[in-house]
């Protein structure tokens, strides 16, 4: 008795891959009864028994169709708390191979399975896998790692410390936002989850549409299926996606970066990688977690004779007991790809060669090099500490219809009293200070002026020089404003680290205003200061504004979004591009090396925002 296809509602997770279009006729069937005959193979202590069959099916899917076919078996063995044989649980699991056009989607419930058939298709002989190729990892990231991503899971190329996470999880809304610049730079992503932003999505338009992908492996995955179709449609989808997507072979630039095996110098530290890393969409069941265990915590892996970069020795023990030596050889093979080879030096007890099997397998491995490299996942990555570039400028004119406002006046001061803010000047129709331009031309969300409450604080002990309340969006955004003047208007002036460093570091300094409760308390300290008459509500003042605007803030919660901006017109927005190499030059080389360090200075701030879920954006000179 068969199962019709109908009758499914199959997780949505599959490896993708393709087959040359003359020949996709038979291969699902062909496919099919292949990986029939791996079930005796497929995993130990178990036994696995075919049950029924899927018979072949067409689905009908916006307009094209998808072809399918599979089987359901048995897998059978005693429970991990029994050491007779009395008893035996026994699980049931599907396999799907699934055609749309010239691309396949497999489909295994079963882990192992799911391991067994990568495996099968990167490497056998067999002649059916050899018609199947895996979809190509830079393929897979162009396709489903462009949108926001919300959940990255990361996996540490630097040499094991106290002092650095191994590994991390991290989920969010848009995590590009969210990785740090610095520390990230030596993880690489083992696998991902994205937003698909596509107008004309056909599967689920109704909904948000997040795909996981581990593109190392060929495997994405969405979630449960409502029933069969949608199961079709998702999956037809996505392998549109995957045939027609551009390459990217570094979708998260701010991770280590794809390198080759020409930059690579002296290896000196290998490890077997932590279990929380494998691949989120097809964990491991409990025999293989204890393994991966065993060899992540309870075996050392130490290099012993270095014959060139990519031919060494590597002596192993287990739990002070010394094992063997084994040696490794590595062949590049395609970009940022290498080849292992892991054989005995020597005889091999049972013990050395599961040491060896777990350094073949495909993501376990990571070797690291004196060069700043590391081969993870059968790829080589540079993790060294690189210059990044901090994108988050806004460029302004400084100027209102009436006004061209001075960028080397930071505020409006009274005459004969050296540093003392005019209040009463600040938004005149005179003054050209920075002060004035933000009173005059700050803009909310939807970019209108003289909008929500702003209030300066500029003085000793200031919060910074204007809080800004935006409540033109679904939830309120709180500012603080941190303003210093440019030293030069010389509209050749060059770059300069010094201008930010104090700006910088008050803006870091006051992160701790963010929270409403505490900035309403310290605004109400500081009411009776003769700065506090300079508070406005959509452009006016009026009597007891910084009251009222007190007292809003203390009514606020904690559901607003925040950001920090320090307006510093210093860098202009020719300076700043040809620092990076573009606007038809390539900057000089003194202002190239000021650049990277205010990069470093700004990241660095940008980083402390993030901590407490601030925003971070300098505005310099259009």
């Amino acid at each position: 008795m068969n199962v019709e296809a109908d009758k499914l509602i199959p997780y949505i997770s599959a490896t993708l891959a393709t087959v040359e279009s003359d020949d996709s006729s038979s291969i699902v069937e062909d496919l099919v009864a292949k990986i029939e005959q791996l079930l005796p193979e497929v995993g130990r202590n178990a036994k696995r028994a075919l049950v029924r069959h899927v018979p072949a099916d067409t689905t009908e899917v916006g307009g094209n169709s998808l072809s399918s076919r599979g089987f359901i078996y048995s897998v059978s063995q005693p429970p991990r708390w029994l050491t007779a044989n009395e008893i035996e649980d026994v699980v049931h699991h599907l396999v799907l191979v699934c055609l749309s056009n010239n691309a396949l989607g497999i489909y295994a419930s079963e882990p192992s399975m799911g391991r067994n058939l990568g495996i099968q298709l990167r490497s056998s002989n067999d002649a059916i896998f050899q018609r199947v190729k895996l979809f190509d990892e830079a393929q897979l990231n162009g396709a489903f790692l462009q949108g926001r991503a919300r959940s990255i899971w990361m996996s540490g190329l630097h040499r094991q410390s106290d002092l650095k996470a191994n590994s991390k999880v991290l989920t969010g809304r848009d995590l590009r936002q969210a990785l740090n610049p610095l520390e990230d730079q030596t993880y690489r992503f083992t696998a991902a989850r994205s937003l698909i932003e596509d107008s004309d999505r056909s599967a689920r338009p109704e909904t948000d549409l997040v795909v996981g992908v581990n593109s190392s492996k060929s495997r994405v995955w969405v979630g449960p299926s409502k029933d069969w179709n949608d199961f079709a449609s998702v999956l037809h989808y996505l392998l549109g996606l995957a045939n027609a997507a551009e390459p990217n072979l570094n979708p998260l630039p701010v991770l280590a970066k794809p390198s080759n095996v020409n930059g690579l110098r002296t290896p000196f530290d290998i490890t077997v990688m932590d279990p929380t890393l494998l691949d989120p969409s097809n964990l491991p069941d409990e025999e293989e977690r204890t393994q991966v265990e065993t060899w992540a915590y309870g075996v050392k892996f130490e290099i012993v004779c270095v014959r060139s970069t990519c031919d060494f020795d590597v002596e192993v023990t287990l739990e002070g007991r010394c094992l063997g030596s084994i040696r490794v050889k590595i062949k590049p093979r395609g970009e940022a790809q290498v080849s292992i080879s892991i054989r005995t030096n020597g005889k091999r007890d049972d013990d050395l060669a599961d040491a060896m099997k777990a350094m073949r397998r495909r993501d376990w491995l990571t070797i690291r090099y004196e060069s700043g490299h590391a081969i993870s996942g059968r790829r080589v990555f540079e993790y060294q500490f690189q210059d990044r570039e901090f994108r988050h400028w806004e460029w302004s004119d400084f100027k209102s219809p009436k006004l061209q406002f001075d960028i080397t006046r930071e505020k409006p001061v009274v005459s004969g009293e050296k540093g003392k803010v005019n209040v009463n000047a600040i938004g005149s129709g005179r003054d050209t200070s920075l002060f004035s331009w933000v009173r005059r031309c700050w803009k909310d969300r939807v970019g209108n002026t003289s909008t929500g409450w702003l209030a300066s604080d500029d003085g000793a002990g200031e919060v910074a020089d204007f809080i800004h309340l935006d409540e033109s969006g679904p939830v309120p955004l709180l500012s603080l404003i941190h303003i210093k003047a440019s030293g030069s208007k010389d509209p050749s002036r060059g770059i300069s680290v010094s201008e930010y460093e104090v700006v910088a570091a008050q803006a870091q300094k006051n992160l701790r205003f963010l929270n409403p409760g505490l900035l309403a308390e310290t605004l109400d300290q500081r009411k009776h200061h003769e700065i506090a008459a300079a508070t406005w509500r959509n452009g006016r003042k009026a009597k007891n504004q910084r009251t009222m605007m007190i007292k809003r803030l203390d009514g606020l919660g904690s559901n607003l979004d925040a950001q920090i901006v320090i307006v510093q017109p210093r860098t202009t927005r020719r300076s700043h591009s040809q620092a990076h190499g573009n606007a038809g030059g390539s900057g000089n080389a003194s202002d190239i090396a000021r650049m990277r360090q205010l990069n470093a200075l700004l990241l660095e701030t940008q980083l402390a925002c993030q901590a407490v879920g601030a925003e971070f954006k300098v505005i310099g000179s259009a």
